[in-house]
C-alpha cells in the first residue's frame, strides 16, 4: 500500500509543483534572501509561528537544488512516506502485532488529499505528525537516558518549528502527568531546558496577535470546527453537519470509555502517546476555530489543514483496534472506518486537486514570463494571477532580481 500510495503521491508532484517559489514561501525565505545566520533562519517569526526545523529543510534543499521549490514538494512527500513508516512501527510496539487492517495506515499518512502542503507551502504544517510519530517512538528507546534525551531534543526543536508547537506544548504537559519511570535527575533532562526555551522564546518574538472578532453565532463556529476536524475525510459544506457533528462526539465518546480500563491496565506511556496522537489537532483546532474561522467556512476545508488531521486519523484506528470486548462493535466500525478511508484515498476531493491544478498552470505561466525578462509587475498584469508576497524587507521584484543575480531557481542555468 505504500508503493501505490506514494507513486500516487509522487506522481502528482512531479506533474504539478512548479519551480518558482508562490505564496508564502516568499516570506518564510526571507533569511535565505537576506543571508541570515543560522539561528537568525530557526527563530524566524512567520506569522504566529517560528520556521524552525522548517527552516533547516529549507536552508539544505536550497543548497543542493539552487532553490528548486520542487525539491521541498518531493521532500515532504517523502516526509509523510517516513511517517507511515514510523506510524506502523509504533503500532506495532503498542499491539506487539500487525492487524489486517493496518494496510489502510500509509493511506492516512501518504494521502493527495494534502495537495497544498505537498505541491505550494511544505513543512509548515506537514511537519506536526512527524513529531508526534518521533515523540511517541522515543517512548521506546532503552536506556532510558538515551530516551530522555530525545524527548528533550525533539520538544525543543519542535518548540520553534512552525505548528509543531501544539505536540512540544501537549508533550510538555503530559510529562508534568505521567510518571516516567527513570531515576529522578534524569527526569530533570525534560525540564530543565524548559525555562531557557520559554525565555529565549518570549524574548526573541516578534508579538503577532490574532485578535478574532467572533462577530457569527454559536452554529456557525459549530459547522466550521466540525469541518475542520473532519477535512480529512469530508469533501465538501453538508447540510447534514449537525448530525456529523453528534456522531463524531458519540463516537469519540464511546472509544475514550470503552478504552479507559484497556489504557489504564496497559504502561502510562501507552497513554501518553494517544494523547500525543489526539490532543495537538484538537488544541490546534480549538486555536483555529478562535482565529480563522471569520475567513470563511471554506478555509477549513482547505487541503493545508490535513496533515494535522492525520495523527487524529490514526489515534481514532488505534483507538478502534483496543476495544479489546465488543468484538462484533469492533469490526463493524472497522469495516465502516475502512471503507471510509478508502473511498476518499482514491477520490480526493475534486476542488482541492483541480484548484492545484490550475494554480500549477498559472504559476508555470509566470516561470514562463519571467524567463522573458518582464518583470513582476508585466508578469502579473499577463497572468492575472499574484504572487502573493507579503514579506517585509525586500519588495518581490528585488527578490526576483536576486535570484536572477544568483542563476537560482527558475534562473538556474
Amino acid at each position: 500500500m505504500i508503493f501505490i500510495t506514494g507513486y500516487k503521491l509522487f506522481g502528482f508532484i512531479d506533474v504539478n509543483a512548479p519551480v518558482l517559489i508562490y505564496n508564502d514561501r516568499w516570506y518564510s525565505l526571507d533569511p535565505l534572501f537576506h543571508s541570515s545566520s543560522f539561528w537568525e533562519g530557526f527563530t524566524y517569526q512567520h506569522g504566529p509561528h517560528r520556521m524552525g526545523f522548517a527552516y533547516l529543510l529549507f536552508s539544505i534543499t536550497s543548497y543542493l537544488s539552487d532553490w528548486n521549490s520542487r525539491w521541498d514538494m518531493f521532500l515532504q512527500a517523502a516526509i509523510y512516506v517516513v511517517c507511515a513508516l514510523m506510524a506502523l512501527r509504533l503500532k506495532f510496539l503498542i499491539f506487539q502485532k500487525m492487524h489486517w487492517t493496518d494496510v489502510l495506515i500509509p493511506c492516512i499518512f501518504i494521502t493527495i488529499q494534502s495537495a497544498v502542503s505537498v505541491t505550494f507551502n511544505p513543512y509548515i504544517h506537514g511537519l506536526m505528525p512527524f513529531f508526534a510519530l518521533a515523540l511517541g517512538l522515543c517512548y521506546y528507546i532503552r536506556p532510558n537516558i538515551l530516551r530522555v534525551f530525545a524527548f528533550s531534543i525533539i520538544a525543543a526543536v519542535g518548540i520553534f518549528s512552525g505548528f509543531v508547537l501544539f505536540v512540544s506544548v501537549c508533550f510538555i504537559a503530559i510529562q508534568t502527568l505521567v510518571l516516567i519511570k527513570t531515576a529522578q535527575y534524569q527526569k530533570l533532562f525534560i525540564f530543565l531546558p524548559l525555562p531557557i526555551i520559554a525565555w529565549l522564546y518570549l524574548s526573541l518574538s516578534q508579538v503577532h496577535s490574532m485578535k478574532p472578532e467572533l462577530t457569527n453565532d454559536i452554529s456557525y463556529y459549530l459547522e466550521y470546527g466540525t469541518l475542520l476536524s473532519c477535512n480529512f475525510l469530508l469533501n465538501g459544506r453538508s447540510i447534514f453537519w449537525p448530525y456529523i457533528l453528534l456522531a463524531c462526539i458519540s463516537v469519540f465518546t464511546f472509544l475514550i470509555i470503552s478504552n479507559v480500563r484497556s489504557l489504564w491496565a496497559h504502561p502510562m506511556r501507552v497513554s501518553a502517546i494517544f494523547s500525543l496522537l489526539i490532543v495537538p489537532p484538537l488544541l490546534f483546532i480549538l486555536a483555529n476555530i478562535i482565529s480563522r474561522a471569520d475567513i470563511g467556512m471554506a478555509n477549513a476545508l482547505t487541503s493545508r489543514y490535513i496533515p494535522v488531521t492525520m495523527t487524529l486519523v490514526f489515534g481514532v484506528y488505534l483507538m478502534l483496534l483496543k476495544i479489546t470486548n465488543r468484538y462484533y462493535l469492533q469490526g463493524f466500525l472497522l469495516v465502516v472506518f475502512t471503507s471510509v478511508i478508502l473511498r476518499f484515498q482514491f477520490t480526493p476531493m475534486p476542488a482541492r486537486t483541480e484548484r492545484i491544478i490550475t494554480l500549477s498552470k498559472n504559476i508555470k505561466d509566470w516561470e514562463k514570463c519571467l524567463l522573458q525578462g518582464n518583470t513582476y509587475n508585466n508578469c502579473k498584469s499577463k497572468t492575472n494571477l499574484p504572487l502573493k508576497h507579503n514579506g517585509n524587507k525586500k519588495s518581490l521584484q528585488e527578490k526576483i532580481d536576486f535570484l536572477k543575480a544568483n542563476k537560482l531557481n527558475i534562473f538556474k542555468e
